[in-house]
């Protein structure tokens, strides 16, 4: 059975929007159900469908609300040295450059 995929624009509507069997492919904008549904984009209410799970709700995470010290080095995630905030962004002498969250 081939994998039924819609552009994630067509999921407006449907139920599928907010299962957490639709899996987006991140480098193309194609989504498809987990499960295979033939069914997939179609369906308008969770009743609908066998296979319907809601997507988990993420909690925030604690760390995120620690105060942003551009002062205070991180490390780098290629060499390891302390990285820099150069007011734009960290930069490492291995040429790595990121922002806080991109460890």
């Amino acid at each position: 059975m081939a994998i039924h995929t819609i552009h994630f624009n067509e999921l407006k509507g449907c139920v599928c929007e907010i299962c957490a069997n639709c899996i987006e492919q991140k480098h193309d904008p194609l989504c498809f159900c987990g499960y295979r549904n033939d069914n997939f984009g179609k369906i308008r209410s969770q009743k609908d469908c066998k296979d319907f799970a809601y997507m988990s709700i993420e909690e925030p995470d604690d760390n995120d609300s620690e105060e942003f010290d551009p002062k205070v080095p991180i490390e780098c995630p290629i060499c390891g040295n302390d990285v820099y905030w150069n007011g734009d962004n960290y930069e490492c002498e291995c040429r790595w450059c990121g922002l806080k969250n991109d460890k």
